[in-house]
């Protein structure tokens, strides 16, 4: 595995880069859409999306000893779709 740069609570994972990058682009598509940001908005799905790349980067370790080399774009995508799907379903709906 990548070793990353520590920061004051050691390395930062995938699935952390993944749910801030959803919370900043949540939080300009809401802007943008003139949508209310809420606590429920950005943390439910944010944690969701954590522990979802976290658990896929753990096992895709444990069984194949590395990490594919589009995971952490594929983990960014996820984030799109998911500050996509949230935004435009609190806004428009």
């Amino acid at each position: 595995m990548e070793q990353r740069a520590a920061g004051v609570l050691g390395p930062v994972s995938t699935g952390a880069y993944a749910a801030f990058a959803y919370a900043i682009l949540f939080v300009a598509l809401m802007l943008l859409f003139g949508g209310a940001i809420t606590a429920s908005g950005i943390g439910i799905p944010g944690l969701l999306l954590y522990a979802a790349v976290t658990i896929t980067e753990k096992t895709l370790i444990r069984k194949i000893g590395s990490l594919p080399d589009g995971f952490t774009a594929g983990a960014f995508f996820l984030a799109t779709i998911a500050a996509l799907a949230v935004s435009i379903g609190i806004a428009f709906l």
